[in-house]
């Protein structure tokens, strides 16, 4: 059995705050009841109001007040930002285009731009930027830009080109068993700085047409001149044989030496001592005695190579012996030498007719040239040769022309030869026919002036036999007048039979009595001579 301990008449105190009334705050128990102390922005007896902190808010521009819990925020409208809304926002816009740049490339096709910035006015307190771009861009197009053309690799011969950056440079060889027939270049160049024209590209060759290689035909013989001298300045009178004799002697002794001599490949066909002539002497007394030594191979019988480098080795094994002591040349007890680095050689052929030596064999005339005087010329303007080993060149066809020279073709009889049309003939003929007509006119006039002033007729009558005559004085105003008397006049026929008062010193006197001076008939009357 449970004993109660309480008091009598005294209740039971029960925890209010144990359901949480206050919402917003702080729960305080008491006896029978509680208390809220309630949190900062709320108020009421359970804490559950919360004060309205707009009502004395401070938003501005029409902004719209939003409470908060103790405070309060401002709901801005468009164009306003800020705490209070009190910042107006400033949208972005775009200024004036800029003007076009110029085209991106010289030639060709391109691109000019222009631009614009967001600054007018700039973007501030959060406002929009500009939409759209900054930059326009266009297609622009200037003249096709120039291209270097692409060469043509001429038949028998190969082309070699590299492309560096911009510049082309290519290298044109002649197959072998073929050459040129005339001087060309080491290299040939396109690009940049050439304005993209062949180096070769000019006036003459407007085509820019690379040389031609022509097959090489074997030479008849092939020959050396080698040349050398020695420290001695002249010859006398008394020693002149005597050296020349010595000279000769170690020529054909060093002569028989050489490889191609030995193996009778090359002979000895001329040797000359040269400048130990006493008269020569006189006239340069500075010229030293020298040689010169010829040797030929016959390249009919041991072939062309055979001969080339035969002659080559015989020229170097030439200098060998000039160098050692086989040359020396002993007189009046002094010992004379081969003076160094004065040895030359040259190299002829003999080629057969209408064609050119080059290096070991003989090339014909190419295309585009002709064969004269030991040389291979080009075709001038407005002739053309297609054919190789040629001594002349063909002419174009009447009223055509080409257009530069070394033309290969017919078809390179392109250009029309200036001739006048009728468009043109027509005011050269109407200024000839002007000026001819005002020369007549002219002359005209300065008959009639020179008449009129310059003669003046007089008449007087005369009875002779019953007949009258007219007496006719002619004044003339410069020479002096000459007047002309008629006797013995034949009334029938109206002649007079002689001239008289006709001065010795006029100019118009008969310079023979074979001449006759006949004046004009005056009113009928004649003069017979």
């Amino acid at each position: 059995m449970a004993i109660s301990t309480s008091p009598p008449n005294v209740m039971a105190n029960y925890d209010e705050c144990q359901m949480n009334p206050c919402v917003n705050g702080s729960c305080t128990d008491k006896l029978g009841g509680y208390t809220c102390s309630c949190d900062i922005g709320f108020k009421g007896s359970n804490c559950d109001i919360n004060i309205d902190d707009c009502v004395a808010h401070a938003c501005q521009n029409n902004a719209t007040c939003i409470d908060e819990v103790n405070a309060y925020s401002c709901s801005c409208d468009y164009d306003y930002t800020g705490e209070l809304c009190e910042i107006a926002m400033v949208d972005g816009s775009w200024s004036d285009w800029d003007n076009w740049t110029e085209c991106s490339v010289s030639c060709g096709n391109g691109t000019i731009q222009r631009r614009r910035a967001c600054a007018d006015p700039l973007p501030d307190n959060g406002g929009k930027l500009c939409e759209g771009s900054d930059t326009e861009i266009e297609i622009c197009s200037l003249e096709p830009c120039r291209e270097c053309t692409e060469l043509s690799e001429p038949s028998n011969s190969t082309l070699s080109c590299v492309n560096n950056s911009n510049t082309i440079t290519c290298v044109l060889k002649c197959n072998e068993g073929f050459d040129y027939d005339h001087d060309v270049k080491d290299k040939y160049v396109c690009g940049n700085e050439t304005y993209y024209y062949w180096d070769f590209q000019t006036d003459n060759n407007p085509y820019g047409r690379l040389p031609y290689c022509t097959a090489v035909v074997p030479t008849f013989k092939m020959h050396v001149d080698h040349t050398a001298y020695y420290d001695l300045d002249g010859c006398d009178a008394l020693s002149t044989t005597d050296i020349e004799n010595k000279i000769t002697a170690r020529i054909e002794s060093a002569t028989k030496q050489l490889t191609c001599v030995t193996s009778n490949i090359c002979t000895m066909s001329n040797n000359e001592v040269i400048n130990c002539d006493v008269s020569r002497r006189k006239r340069d007394t500075s010229t030293f005695v020298g040689f010169t030594v010829k040797l030929t191979c016959d390249t009919t019988t041991h072939g062309t190579d055979t001969c080339f480098f035969g002659l080559e080795d015989a020229v170097t094994e030439f200098e060998q012996l000039e160098n050692g002591n086989e040359l020396d040349l002993p007189h009046n007890s002094i010992i004379y030498k081969i003076v160094q680095n004065s040895s030359v050689s040259d190299s002829s052929l003999n080629c057969p007719s209408e064609t050119i030596p080059v290096i070991a064999y003989c090339v014909p005339c190419s295309i585009g040239h002709y064969y004269s005087n030991e040389e291979c010329l080009s075709c001038a303007k407005g002739t053309y040769q297609d054919q190789t080993g040629q001594t002349f060149c063909f002419s174009c066809p009447k009223g055509m022309t080409t257009e530069g020279t070394d033309s290969v073709s017919i078809d390179d009889c392109n250009v029309p030869t200036p001739i006048a049309s009728e468009e043109n003939k027509l005011p050269i003929i109407l200024a000839v026919c002007i000026s001819i007509s005002i020369l007549v006119i002219m002359v005209i006039v300065i008959v009639v002036i020179c008449r009129q002033n310059g003669k003046s007729i007089q008449s007087s009558t005369f009875s002779n036999d019953g007949f009258e005559f007219d007496t006719i004085t002619l004044g003339i105003s410069s020479p002096p007048p000459v007047s002309y008397s008629f006797s013995q006049a034949n009334p029938k026929h109206g002649e007079a039979k002689q001239i008289s008062n006709l001065s010795e010193d006029d100019d118009r006197r008969p310079n023979s009595p074979r001449e006759c001076w006949t004046p004009e008939s005056v009113n009928g009357i004649e003069v017979d001579c």
